[in-house]
Parts: C-alpha cells; sequence; structure tokens
C-alpha cells in the first residue's frame, strides 16, 4: 500500500525507521516506478553492526538530501568502524537514485542500503505494529482503518476524521499524555483544566486516538448529559467518553437543572468499569466556580482530581517541536518561514513568556498575517505574543465577574505578585473605592473571589521568608499581565489601585510604565495625596523619589530619617541613596550623611559618588568630606575580598599570581580615582587579602559552570532544536 508521509514530521519519520528496522536481519530495496532494468528489488541481508539513518527529505527533495549526505554525514562516519549503513527516506526514488546515494557512501562504508519511500511501505505491510503505532499515517485514511480495526469502530473513525486531521499535523507529545493516561489508567477518569490556549481540547482528542488504536470506540458527549447518552449495559465493550467544555463557557451552566448530580454519578460510575474510560475538560476558573455553586462537585472533590496543563512548565526542546510542527504545516510563505529560520528567530518566538499553543496555531495562519498591520512575517509573530488579546479577552471579560477582575487587576498592579494579607486589605478597600456593585444573591467576599480566580487566571503558592510561611498570589501566567496591563493604565484607575496597594511593587509598575502614561508626575502627586501626611511608607518614599524636589517632602523626610534611622531599610535605602544623589546641591545632607550614611550606602563607590557631590556643593563641610573619605577606605579594606572576587574572571584567575596581577591593576585605579587614600591604607587593603580563597571560589565556580549537567543539557537541547528547524528550509 502507498502511505503518505508527508503527515510525519522528521522526529516521527525516524521512530517509524527505527521499529521497522529493530531486529530485522533482511530487508527488500524497492524502487519507484519508471526504468529500473528490469529489477524488482535487490535483498540485503544486514548484520548486527549495522546502523541506520532516517533522513525524511520529503520537502526538501533528492538534491538536498544528496547534498546533505555528502556535506554533512559522510565526515560524520567516516572514521567510524560501520560494516553497513541504511539510509532510509521517504523520497519516492528511483533505482539509478538509490544507487547515486549508495556510490556516494560507499567511499567510507563497504555495505550500504538504500530505502526509499517503496521499500518502507512495504516494510509496513509486513509490520501491522508499527503501522498501527504511526498513529499519524492512518488516523486520516479510512482504507487503512479499515485494514486495522474492526467494523464496530468505524462509525466512531468517521466521526473523530476530520478533529484529527489537524491535530495528526502538529500535535507534539508533551509529559501531559502521559499523566492524562495514567489518570485515565488509574481512576478511568481525567478532567483536563488549565487557561485559555493551553491545548486541553487537543490533548484530550489526542489521547481519544490513542484508545481509539487499542480497540476502543470513542462516544462524544456534547450540551446537556443525561443518562440517555450513554449505555453502560455490555461491561467487556472498550469506549472512552469524551466531553469537551463540559461545564459551558459561563459558570452559569455549572449548575442547571441536575446535570451536575448526572456527571457526578456518571464519574463514580466510570471508577467501576474497568473497560470505560471518561475524559472531560473545562476551564480552570469555570471548575473553580462550579465547586463554589454546586455541593456535589464540592462532594467530588473535582478541583483536586482536576489536572492543570501548565505550558510553562514545558521544556525548550517540547515548545520548539510545537513551533516546528505548526510552521511545518503551515499556509505561510516558504519566504517567510526561510527568513525566520536562517535568523534563527524560531528561538525568540520558543523563549517568549506568552508562548501558548493557540498563539502559535494563530501566528502560523496566512490569513491572521494578512490581516495584521504588520508588513513583515516576523513583526507580526513578535506582536501577536507581546499583546495575546486572543487568549485572554473572552476569559477575563466574559467569564470573570467585577469583583474577580478587580482581584486580578490588584495582582497585576503589584507586579504580578502579591503577598495574600496585602490583598485582601487593598480589595476590601478597592471594593469601595471602585465601586463595585454586586448583583443580589451573589458573593464578593474575598476568599470565595479568590478561590475562583485560583489555578485559572491567578495561582497561590506558599513562600518561607525567615522561618516563615507567607501565602503568595500570582497571574498563572505572564501573558495574563500583558493583557490585563493595558486595561489598568488609564489615570483614575491606576491611582485608585496604587493608593489601596501601598506598596512599592505598584509604583514600579507605573514607574516602568511611564512612557505609556499621560503626565505621569500629576498621577504620582495624586497617589502621594492619598497616604497621611505623618506616615512615610516604603511607598511614599518612593514616590519622593520619583518626583525629586519638587513634591517639596525630601526636608521632613530626612529631619524624621535622623531622628529615626531605623526607617533605613534594605527595601528603600536604594531610594534614599538617589534622594541623596540628586538633591546634594538643593539641600544640606551634611547631619543626614553623618548619621545615616552607612544606612543606605552600599559599599565604597556609594560613598565616594557621594562624597564627589558633596564636595562641590555650598553646604560642604570639612567634617563631613574628611568622614566620607574615611568611609570609603574602610569600605574598600571591609570588603576587598569579596570586590576582587567579583572584578576577577572566574575562568581566567585560577592562580594567586594572576589574581595578585588583577589586584595590581585594581588597586592602581583606586588610587587614581580616591588620590586622598594613603600609601599606607593602599597596603592595609592590600594585605586584607586571601590570595588563595579567591582562587579556590573561582576553581569551584569554574568547576561548577564545566560540569553543570543543566547547561550541557541546555546546549545539546539548542543543537538539536537548529537541526531541527534547519529541515524547513
Amino acid at each position: 500500500m502507498n502511505y503518505d508521509f508527508s503527515v510525519l514530521s522528521d522526529n516521527d519519520f525516524q521512530e517509524m525507521v527505527d521499529k521497522l528496522l529493530i531486529g530485522k536481519t533482511r530487508v527488500v530495496e524497492q524502487y519507484a516506478e519508471g526504468r529500473d532494468n528490469g529489477i524488482d528489488g535487490l535483498v540485503y541481508d544486514l548484520p548486527k553492526e549495522t546502523i541506520v539513518q532516517a533522513k525524511h527529505y520529503l520537502r526538501s527533495g533528492f538534491s538536498r538530501l544528496k547534498s546533505v549526505i555528502k556535506k554533512e554525514e559522510l565526515p560524520k562516519i567516516q572514521n567510524e568502524n560501520i560494516s553497513c549503513y541504511v539510509l532510509a527516506t521517504s523520497l519516492n526514488l528511483s533505482r539509478n537514485q538509490a544507487e547515486t546515494l549508495r556510490a556516494l557512501i560507499k567511499n567510507v562504508v563497504q555495505d550500504v542500503v538504500v530505502l526509499g519511500a517503496v521499500s518502507i511501505s512495504g516494510l509496513l505491510d509486513k509490520d501491522p505494529a508499527t503501522l498501527k503505532s504511526t498513529i499519524k499515517l492512518w488516523a486520516t485514511n479510512a482504507e487503512i482503518v479499515r485494514m486495522l480495526f474492526k467494523p464496530a469502530n468505524m462509525n466512531c473513525f468517521y466521526e473523530l476524521q476530520n478533529r484529527w486531521e489537524d491535530l495528526n499535523n502538529v500535535f507534539v507529545e508533551t509529559p501531559d499524555v502521559k499523566n492524562v493516561v495514567d489518570s485515565l489508567e488509574k481512576n478511568h477518569v481525567a478532567v483536563i483544566a488549565g487557561e485559555p490556549g493551553v491545548g486541553k481540547t487537543t490533548l484530550a482528542e489526542y489521547i481519544c486516538l490513542l484508545y481509539f488504536k487499542e480497540g476502543y470506540e470513542v462516544h462524544f458527549f456534547e450540551g446537556k448529559f443525561s443518562h440517555d447518552d450513554y449505555d453502560l449495559s455490555d461491561t467487556e465493550k472498550k469506549i472512552i467518553f469524551y466531553f469537551d467544555d463540559f461545564l459551558g463557557s459561563t459558570y452559569y451552566n455549572c449548575f442547571s437543572g441536575k446535570q451536575d448530580c448526572s456527571i457526578v454519578n456518571f464519574l463514580k460510575r466510570m471508577s467501576k468499569e474497568k473497560n470505560k474510560r471518561f475524559i472531560l475538560t473545562s476551564r480552570t476558573n469555570i471548575i473553580q466556580k462550579a465547586c463554589a455553586y454546586s455541593q456535589r462537585y464540592r462532594d467530588y472533590r473535582l478541583t483536586k482530581r482536576a489536572y492543570i496543563v501548565n505550558v510553562g512548565e514545558y521544556s525548550y526542546l517540547t515548545k520548539a517541536r510545537i513551533l516546528y510542527n505548526h510552521l511545518q504545516n503551515s499556509n505561510v510563505g516558504a519566504g517567510e518561514i526561510a527568513n525566520i529560520v536562517k535568523n534563527k528567530a524560531y528561538k525568540t518566538i520558543v523563549e517568549h513568556r506568552n508562548f501558548n499553543p493557540r498563539l502559535i496555531h494563530f501566528i502560523t495562519k496566512q490569513e491572521n498575517f494578512e490581516d495584521s498591520q504588520q508588513e513583515h512575517y516576523l513583526e507580526f509573530i513578535i506582536e501577536s505574543l507581546d499583546n495575546p488579546k486572543e487568549i485572554w479577552e473572552n476569559c477575563f471579560t466574559g467569564q470573570l465577574d467585577s469583583s474577580q477582575r478587580l482581584l486580578v487587576q490588584l495582582v497585576v498592579a503589584n507586579r504580578e505578585k502579591i503577598q495574600e494579607s496585602t490583598l485582601k486589605n487593598a480589595y476590601s478597600k478597592a471594593l469601595v473605592v471602585m465601586g463595585i456593585k454586586i448583583p443580589e444573591l451573589e458573593r464578593n467576599d474575598f476568599e470565595y473571589v479568590l478561590s475562583g480566580c485560583l489555578r485559572s487566571i491567578l495561582r497561590r503558592d506558599v513562600e518561607i521568608s525567615g522561618g516563615c510561611k507567607k501565602a503568595i498570589v500570582s497571574v498563572f501566567n505572564p501573558s495574563v499581565t500583558d493583557y490585563v496591563l493595558p486595561t489598568i493604565l488609564e489615570r483614575d484607575i491606576i491611582v485608585k489601585l496604587c493608593s489601596v496597594l501601598g506598596t512599592v511593587d505598584s509604583i514600579t509598575i507605573i514607574e516602568s510604565n511611564e512612557e505609556k502614561i499621560d503626565d505621569v508626575q500629576s498621577i504620582y502627586r495624586d497617589i502621594v495625596k492619598e497616604i497621611p501626611k505623618k506616615t512615610w511608607s516604603d511607598a511614599k518614599i518612593r514616590l519622593i523619589r520619583l518626583m525629586g524636589n519638587k513634591c517639596g517632602l525630601v526636608p521632613n523626610l530626612i529631619k524624621y530619617a535622623i531622628k529615626n534611622n531605623d526607617i533605613i531599610t534594605d527595601d528603600n535605602k536604594f531610594d534614599f541613596y538617589f534622594i541623596v544623589i540628586e538633591n546634594l546641591s538643593k539641600y544640606d545632607f551634611s547631619e543626614f550623611i553623618i548619621c545615616c550614611g552607612w544606612s543606605f550606602c552600599n559599599d565604597y563607590s556609594d560613598f565616594g559618588a557621594i562624597l564627589e557631590g558633596y564636595r562641590k556643593t555650598s553646604f560642604a563641610q570639612h567634617f563631613v568630606i574628611e568622614y566620607l573619605q574615611e568611609c570609603v577606605y574602610e569600605s574598600l579594606l571591609d570588603d576587598i575580598e569579596n570586590i576582587l572576587g567579583n572584578e576577577t574572571d572566574a575562568f581566567i584567575c585560577t592562580s594567586c599570581e594572576e589574581v595578585a596581577e588583577e589586584m595590581k591593576i585594581f588597586l592602581e585605579e583606586i588610587k587614581d580615582t580616591y588620590p586622598f587614600l594613603k600609601e599606607d591604607e593602599i597596603d592595609s587593603i592590600r594585605e586584607n587579602v586571601d590570595l588563595k580563597s579567591i582562587v579556590d571560589r573561582n576553581f569551584k565556580f569554574f568547576e561548577s559552570a564545566k560540569n553543570s549537567s543543566c547547561e550541557k543539557k541546555e546546549q545539546e537541547d539548542i543543537k538539536n532544536v537548529d537541526a531541527l528547524f534547519s529541515g524547513l528550509l
């Protein structure tokens, strides 16, 4: 039979060839129709030491395959002791083409076998197990299905045929497949949940496909669920039931009628049916809402049983394969795809924090590119990834109520992450400030609203800091922020959100988006007005730094800090340092420098920068200058070993002599920069260095970097990805 190998990726083809040839001791070379000098095929015996090389190259063609064999493959194997080499390709080779490739390889290997499409098709005809496991070859081919499966499964096949056709070409088997199958085998039930666009439906349909090939009938549920929809009278019949989006697109569908009772009863029944499986999908926030409204779902512990698909946990290589498969089967112009491959722009796409299967599907459609405002395909891709409106608009606006949207906005306004206790306090204030009105019979208490957002658009983790456990709420995926952020940068909204949050992180959100906000200084002023005059919080101190002397609060802050220098902490000393640096010529900081210098300066360079600016001001006093000079010296003396450890290159300075040379250069620079340092002080600094300690630290770092298995794995993945995408050229 003739098979369509174009549906296989390079990896699929290689895996199939490996299975076909494992344990084979004899193969037959067969060729495409045409002049073959009267030969139908050549029989070859394969020794145990045979090397098999699969080269798909169906799209690239014979010339490209020949070139790759000559320039890339032969140099790899010429110094290896190979007795027999099998080249397998999906190209429909003629006898002459096979001989050309054989002659090429015989320069370095004595026995060569060349298997083209006809040969591999012959092997598949005699190996139904391998054919059956190569799903993409038969899932959309009714003729092959008739050959592989019993008539009882035929109706199921035709129902699934259209859905599987696209899936067959682009699906990449991720760890999610095994996890869901394990759940089905253990509990006979799997509930697949996740954020929009992660591929819940695709995963479920692929797993249905896996069970189908094992002889299961596939029965679909759509819309409402009742006892009339299924028949469990035949306990021996293998059936996998599939219910996509079983809770509907909004939570109001969750508890309509007695559907929750019917579904839960059916879920319980499944655990007792050895030949039945049930797979369901839903968005996580809908599951949360369903459990809030339905006692039956709560009793069944539906949220605990749901398996969350998280694209963020996919490996670099897995994401690359997802992108590769979509590009390989896209209708985007070959030139545009070639440009991505040649410039290795696929790395930017794979590493993008908003990488998502739905977005990848979206960007690999030519019609979406044509509808965009972008002239170049890569610009269209990056714009789509940077602004993932496609994924979150329906979830955020249609599936969350006003209280939930407010909670998400508060988390985003706090740089995607916030302590739960802080969020709870801000939420109670925000309900009033924002004027959120709650419909009758609905709840808007914090715990209830948060539970509806968790594991879908928000997540909750426990962090241990200083021996204390803290609950932290953050966005489920960074793309949530990319969608929600533009909705909160409007002046009135961001002022209200930052005022109720009262955190440095909320101010940082404004600071990092200043170019998108009109008159940002007036926004800072409005937020400061909401903070009590006698309150000197970290957020207020950050605002004073951002506003500068125009706010008029610098003198009051400095006076307060002199009397209460414990106000300066690790979280705000950066702000104090810049308040001083940027206002040295405007205010007299003499007393503050003497009282608090060691509290807000990190190292000798901080003291040096203040010294340089202070001595030029009209407020400069000799005893303060001497104090700052002493601080520079003491800071260098105390920290010189750490400074040198950071200054020296761990990959170069691996001996005491090399470190000593680096120290000599560093101290010469220090003398030039700070000429007030005496020679005996420089000597004291030099004597305070343990050269061997720095060498030992550098050596450990060097060894750690050299032996890092993670780095080796990463480098290996990068090479594999480069090789993968080269197949698109």
